[in-house]
């Protein structure tokens, strides 16, 4: 005997009625789990049974994983990046491997080679499981934060069943849990636990993360790192590729000296050869190759190392008519010597720029391109075309031709456009038949006509199919409506009563034309966008094409799904036909195949017809049905017999780009094909010879093509606004076009006399403040071109000194505003950080391009050679007291000490950390130098000797961001990303007393007060906290009121102030020697820094009323909200800038009355 349960149902139903209904039964089973029934005592054992399908549809509810996420198909070309994609299958299946990290700038390949690796990583299938690549496209759903963890849930579960069971059992144990609405952290610490997976696999099991830098913000990126670490570091099976650009700071993160290798593209990988490999495959096939061929070196120096500029150059060159006049706009191109701006992308900037002023030479052209780039610039999501067309206030809009039809008898063709409307023109004049077909409210994807040429259907992004007379120009009866989302294809039955329309809602549906009424119900069983439907020659039955992969044959009279769905495409299907006899449908995929299916059996008729090396866009049967014609992305149309499978001839090459549409000539001796590259093209079927010339004149893509019945005439509909109606025999266009259709701060520094600050932005500028008044000082200092890094004042605080992305140091003049000399110019590579000598005659810089620079700056010149040793960033430059000596801290794990007059490197590198340092600072005697690094500890080093004095200081667990010496130099205080502030003694080496404890988040600076009794701390949980040296007790609450991290803290000499420097680009000053006041409520004692009339201890509560406490309240002021952050804590003196959220508030009591006493104003009033 055996029952069956439902895995959903209650536990307690089920053991009642096994109980009930099995009670004299013995030896049975339940799907896997077995209940054995002796004498009368029962032991009931139930286990819940998931089969392959229910728990894909399981996870796939409750995971809400991306299904068909964005497949990119570029991969490197052969025999190029060989060297990158050796060292990734090595390091793959290393024992020791977890995250490899791919990195370069836009341009350098990072995609193809993510794609490239996935292809070579299947082949390894002895030792390797690839279970997901994942391509995050800003815009796309990949570049959603909260679908990514699920998305490697549901592939690691379909590797791991054990997984995925475990996965169930919790997501029915917790029935409302939602994983894509949980924190990313929530997610992994929930689904991704280590505890779920398997400890042990016979293989290693890789994931690949490609374009994290479009992922995103930077703060969810740096936690996704430091999550995806933590979990390789479990999992010793697990190996994770991740590819971005440089800025993804993937080697900030915890851990990441550990568990990450990098890939450089820019510096390890250098991609001359392979660009020339790239130049030569692309440019050989034109007409020109001989002129072209001697300049092939030339334009790889050009490139520069990056396949973004190769393949830019090499299109412009080959889609123009004159080949070698856009070559000799390429080679004309000069480089860019302006050093002080330097960029990595100069070179391809100029290329994008020359090549937008050949394409827009036309001043309505420019003025068009002006609006709509203008609009992309400064909307915050992507928009549709419909709605950037709605934006451009002048009228104008892409209006893009998307697809055309011959009427029966070839004397009219229809257009729909994206201009929402349908236009029925006259093939022998070329003038517009009546007015245009107006009604849809979006583009128009899809129009045919009906089979007696009376009446055109058309489907839209409006969700609506329409019927249109064509003699009147009117609709027919009421929109067509039913569809949720856009419809992409319509077509109609044969004797013209019914439309089929394929929709992104995932339906096929059944219209009756008459009434204009849904016939039946929708047919469903796609689980993504249908993208193509044809109806069968007796209109029995509808063929559909999805982006699920598969051609599913629906019966019309019950709306049922004919078989199973035809199956065997591995990606996206564009296109489906029907042959004439009904008997079979092609259907051409992104898969790069077309396969022939038999519509009895369901079965596919041979083997895939292979040969297409990319995207296959249109497919078409010949009249009599014996071949199938393809259209594709990789610029060649092929004829396929449909007898034997095979390729009929050599493809058909000519076309320069990708082709969009193909049909057949109704004798079926000829094909016509519409691409990218602008033209129409006509074959000969039996040769494989182009017939005639190009077809020119469009000026923008074709995105569709159609013979007329008498196979005279082609016409096309093109991205460029016109439908072109073309006489075959002769290759000239009948008449004229068919036209109608329509940031953080990075550092801040006092000078010297407390009265400014001056701050350094991503916004390359740095700005002078009145510590006063919160009012910025004249200008902003400007000059910089990108990010600042580090200012520094001098000693006089007549100037400034700052370091830049951009590459260079300037001083300015805080009194004037004004640059002081030119620009100090010599790194490479961004500046991180700046110091003054004691005397102030000079600056040391130190930068990512491996040096440190000494700087005259009275004269702006280099002060001798680059100091150089360290092997990669330095980080942080200090001066000794006596300002002969510089330290350096690098991320090559050493501090160098180096002699400012000779310029040479003061003995051996400081060795002992083992990892990153992120801070040096010289003792007050400069006999010694303090550093902090990764790896968790703080080094003393004695500068004499170069020895390392005493242990490490250890305690810390994790990274260690700032080191300060205390003004005595017994002491130095740390800060760590553990969230504590540690004091050493420095004579012993050991810890004061307990760490200070308080922060939320990683400590990015500390500071001594000038007497030394107290550290501030300037944390990313938005607070600075003040805490006393010799209790290890925080005094008073923390400071509030940046809303972003505080990258830096410092006192002002006299120790009464306190400045922070925040990512929510605010300078603040707050006063220290403000008391907490205690407030009793009815709540309990309640703590206030809040403004307060005098003999009064208020506090501010929810409602933002400042208030007295106690039974007997009183009420003093309502607070407007956008004053009650600087009202409640007065500790805060100085805002900058002063309308920055939470600022400063200053309130003058003397003339405040309140309470019983307010009729005292009428008397001052009237004095």
């Amino acid at each position: 005997m055996s029952g069956n349960y439902r895995s959903g149902d209650p536990p307690g139903l089920l053991k009642a009625a096994s109980q009930q209904m099995l009670s004299q039964a013995s030896n049975f089973s339940i799907h896997g789990s077995t209940l054995n029934n002796v004498g009368r005592d029962m032991i009931t054992t139930t286990n819940n049974y998931y089969n392959a399908e229910s728990l894909e549809a399981t996870l796939r509810e409750k995971l809400t994983p991306i299904i068909n996420h964005v497949q990119k198909k570029d991969t490197c070309m052969e025999g190029t990046r060989i060297q990158v994609l050796n060292d990734l299958c090595e390091w793959v299946v290393n024992p020791d491997s977890k995250i490899a990290w791919v990195f370069g700038i836009a341009g350098t390949g990072k995609s193809a080679i993510a794609v490239s690796v996935a292809e070579r990583f299947r082949e390894i299938n002895d030792k390797l499981k690839l279970a997901l690549t994942f391509h995050c496209v800003k815009g796309q759903e990949t570049s959603n934060t909260s679908l990514l963890a699920p998305t490697m849930c549901y592939h690691l579960a379909k590797v791991f069943g054990g997984y995925g069971r475990s996965l169930a059992q919790k997501f029915e144990q917790e029935p409302s849990l939602n994983a894509a609405g949980l924190p990313l952290k929530h997610q992994f610490a929930a689904f991704l636990n280590p505890v779920l997976l398997p400890a042990e696999t016979d293989r290693h099991v890789a994931i690949i993360i490609d374009g994290l830098d479009e992922w995103g913000g930077q703060e969810q990126q740096d936690i996704l790192i430091e999550l995806l670490i933590a979990l390789s570091l479990q999992l010793k099976w697990l190996r994770i590729v991740i590819t971005s650009r440089p800025q993804v700071k993937v080697w900030y993160a915890r851990d990441a000296e550990i568990a990450v290798r990098s890939f450089d593209l820019m510096e390890q990988y250098h991609a001359s050869e392979d660009i020339r490999q790239v130049l030569r495959s692309k440019l050989m096939k034109l007409g020109a190759w001989e002129d072209i061929e001697p300049h092939v070196e030339t334009l790889t120096e050009k490139a520069a190392g990056l396949f973004m500029w190769a393949m830019t150059a090499s299109k412009f060159i080959e889609n123009g008519k004159d080949e070698v006049g856009n070559l000799k706009i390429i080679l004309a191109l000069t480089k860019s010597n302006d050093q002080g701006n330097y960029n990595v992308h100069a070179e391809l900037y100029a290329l994008y720029k020359t090549i937008l002023e050949e394409s827009f030479k036309d001043s309505q052209d420019q003025e068009f391109f002006r609006k709509v780039i203008g609009i992309l610039l400064v909307v915050m999501e992507p928009i549709s075309p419909f709605v950037l067309s709605k934006l451009v206030e002048s009228g104008l809009s892409p209006k893009i031709v998307q697809k055309v039809a011959y009427s029966p008898d070839g004397r009219h063709v229809a257009s729909g456009s994206s201009d929402r409307t349908v236009r029925i023109w006259d093939t022998q004049t070329g003038q517009q038949v009546g007015q245009p077909l107006e009604g849809h409210t979006d583009w128009i994807w899809s129009v045919a006509y009906s089979p007696d040429g009376r009446h055109v259907a058309s489907g839209s992004d409006d969700r609506t199919v329409r019927i249109w007379d064509t003699q009147t120009g009117q609709q027919v009866g009421q929109p067509l409506e039913g569809h949720t989302d856009s419809i992409w294809s319509v077509a109609y039955s044969p004797d013209g009563r019914h439309v089929a329309s394929g929709s992104d809602d995932r339906t096929v549906r059944i219209w009756d034309t008459q009434t204009g009424q849904q016939v039946g119900q929708p047919l469903e069983g796609h689980t993504d966008s249908i993208w193509s439907v044809a109806y069968s020659p007796d209109g029995r039955h509808v063929a559909s094409g999805s982006d699920d992969r598969t051609v599913r044959i629906w019966d019309t009279q019950t709306g049922q799904q004919v078989g199973q769905p035809l199956e065997g495409h591995t990606d996206s299907i564009w296109s489906v036909a029907y042959s004439p006899d009904g008997r079979h449908v092609a259907s051409g995929s992104d898969d790069r195949t077309v396969r022939i299916w038999d519509t009895q059996t369901g079965q596919q008729v041979g083997q895939p017809l292979e040969g297409h090396t990319d995207s296959i866009w249109s497919v078409a049967y010949s009249p009599d049905g014996r071949h199938v014609a393809s259209g594709s992305d990789d610029r060649t149309v092929r004829i396929w017999d449909t007898q034997t499978g095979q390729q009929v001839g050599q493809p058909l090459e000519g076309h320069t780009d990708w082709i969009w549409s193909v049909a057949y000539s109704p004798d079926g001796r000829h094909v016509a094909s519409g691409s990218d590259d602008r033209t129409v093209r006509i074959w000969d079927t039996q040769t494989g010879q182009q017939v005639g010339q190009p077809l020119e004149g469009h000026t923008d893509w074709i995105r569709s093509v159609a013979y007329s019945p008498d196979g005279r005439h082609v016409a096309s509909g093109s991205s460029d606004r016109t439908v072109r109606i073309w006489d075959t025999q002769t290759g000239q266009q009948v008449g004229q076009p068919l036209e109608g259709h329509t940031t953080w701060i990075r550092s801040v520094a006092y000078s010297p006399d407390g009265r400014h600050v001056a701050s350094g932005s991503d916004d390359r500028t740095v700005r002078i403040w009145d510590t006063q008044t919160g009012q910025q000082v004249g200008q902003p200092l400007e000059g910089h071109t990108d990010s600042i890094w580090s200012v520094a004042y001098s000693p006089d605080g007549r100037h400034v000194a700052s370091g830049s992305d951009d590459r260079t140091v300037r001083i300015c003049d805080t009194q004037t505003g004004q640059q002081v000399g030119q620009p100090l110019e010599g790194h490479t590579d961004s500046i991180r950080s700046v110091a003054y000598s004691p005397d102030g005659r000079h600056v040391a810089s130190g930068s990512d391009d491996r040096t440190v620079r000494i700087w005259d700056t009275q004269t702006g010149q280099q002060v001798g050679q680059p100091l150089e040793g360290h092997t990669t960033w330095i980080r942080s430059v200090a001066y000794s007291p006596d300002g002969r000596h510089v330290a350096s801290g690098s991320d090559d794990r050493t501090v160098r000490i180096w002699d400012t007059q000779t310029g040479q490197q003061v003995g051996q590198p400081l060795e002992g950390h083992t990892t990153w340092i992120r801070s040096v600072a010289y003792s007050p005697d400069g006999r010694h130098v303090a550093s902090g690094s990764s790896d968790r500890t703080v080094r003393i080093w004695d500068t004499q000797t170069g020895q390392q004095v005493g242990q490490p200081l250890e305690g810390h667990t994790d990274s260690i961001w700032s080191v300060a010496y205390s003004p005595d130099g017994r002491h130095v205080a740390s800060g760590s990303s553990d969230r504590t502030v540690r004091i050493w003694d420095t004579q012993t080496g050991q810890q004061v007393g307990q760490p200070l404890e308080g922060h939320t988040d990683s400590i990015w600076s500390v500071a001594y007060s000038p007497d030394g009794r107290h550290v501030a701390s300037g944390s990313s949980d938005r607070t600075v906290r003040i805490l006393d040296t010799q209790t290890g007790q925080q005094v008073g609450q923390p400071l509030e009121g940046c809303t972003d991290q505080i990258w830096t803290v410092a006192y002002s000499p006299d120790r009464r102030h306190i400045d922070s420097g925040s990512g929510d680009k605010t300078v603040r000053t707050s006063n220290t020697s403000i008391e907490l006041t205690h407030a009793h409520t009815s709540e309990g004692l309640v703590q206030s820094y809040a403004h307060s009339p005098k003999n009064e201890s208020c506090f501010v509560d929810d409602d933002g009323w400042l208030h007295t406490p106690g039974p007997n309240s009183k009420l003093i002021l309502w607070l407007p909200p956008n004053i009650r952050g600087g009202f409640a804590d007065h500790r805060q003196v100085l805002t900058i800038p002063p309308n920055a959220d939470n600022f400063a508030v200053k309130v003058n009591w003397d003339n405040f009355i309140y309470g019983k006493d307010w009729t005292s104003v009428w008397d001052h009033n009237k004095s």
